[in-house]
């Protein structure tokens, strides 16, 4: 291996997204008492990642920190590239405007995973009732407004710490060592990170249950919400054994679990009968975690 003497290593950093979105939606009365509204839509998202720049090693005069000042000058160039495409689609109703249910559904397609595994959907529901509207006496002086609500919903996640997680790349060096005349040899070795084709995606699913209330000429506000979280297939860097010739690979872990509780109390304590006058007002929140 040739010895090296001062190195420099300048390169610059260019990240480009590419983001476009297309959205359809519509609205209709069914009957006097029927709402419904959709959405549809697909996005397409391309990110591209490029370093450029020098590394130089050899350094002839001290001091002089510019490339043409050493003996040996390789380029760095580093290219990756990853594009999603998506599919969704939301339809929302009520009835009578106390009873709102949502359904929507949505496919992503991911371009650095492998074929079996770069394809996701991942649906979710809502329902919420305001009993303030429906139930005669319940809305006052006291209760002004109470929303129940629950939902189940999913998502994906395709981010990775490595750029292609499912292949393992080949590395290509034509200067770091060099034959008895003082010639480089090209030299090729297989990176540190062992390709998983078989990784899949994230998923995140969510299960929540809740109240929204105002009391009291909405002076005092109390939303309590309820909920589990569930992440599957979570994506991490696993350790290699160094005898097998490499240090890390991406690979899936099981699940993790967060039950948890939501509570945000807000109080106005004064409040202005006229534009620009005194107003104070305080909000707190509260969050408790139980992982599993």
């Amino acid at each position: 291996a040739r010895l090296q003497s001062g190195v420099l290593q300048t390169f610059t950093n260019d990240n480009t997204i590419f983001d476009h979105n297309l959205v359809l939606t519509g609205q209709y009365d069914l009957s006097e008492k029927v709402g419904f509204n959709f959405t549809l839509g697909g996005t397409t998202r391309g990110e591209i990642f490029e370093r450029n720049g020098a590394n130089s090693d050899t350094q002839q005069v001290f001091g002089v920190l510019r490339h043409f000042n050493f003996a040996n000058t390789l380029p760095i160039q580093f290219t990756s590239q990853r594009n999603i495409a998506g599919l969704y689609a939301q339809i929302e109703t009520d009835y009578d405007n106390w009873v709102f249910l949502t359904l929507a559904g949505r496919n992503d397609w991911v371009s650095n995973f492998a074929a079996d595994n770069r394809s996701l959907f991942y649906p979710s529901a809502s329902i919420s009732i305001l009993p303030t509207e429906v139930i005669s006496g319940l809305k006052g002086n006291v209760l002004n407004y109470l929303k129940l609500r629950g939902g189940i919903g999913t998502s994906a996640n395709f981010e990775t710490q490595s750029a292609f997680p499912v292949a393992t790349v080949l590395n290509l060096d034509v200067q770091d060592f060099t034959d008895s005349a003082g010639n480089n040899l090209i030299s090729q070795q297989v990176g540190e990170i062992l390709g998983n084709p078989n990784l899949k995606p994230e998923t995140l699913r969510e299960i929540e249950v809740g109240i929204e209330s105002r009391w009291w000429d909405s002076r005092i506000s109390l939303d309590i919400s309820l909920f589990t979280r569930v992440t599957s297939d979570l994506i991490i860097q696993q350790p290699l054994d160094p005898a097998t010739g490499f240090s890390l690979t991406n690979t899936n872990i099981g699940e993790v679990t967060n039950d948890g509780i939501e509570v945000a109390l807000g109080v106005d304590f004064f409040r202005a009968n006229n534009q620009g006058g005194f107003n104070w007002n305080s909000s707190m929140n509260f969050t408790a975690l139980d992982p599993v």
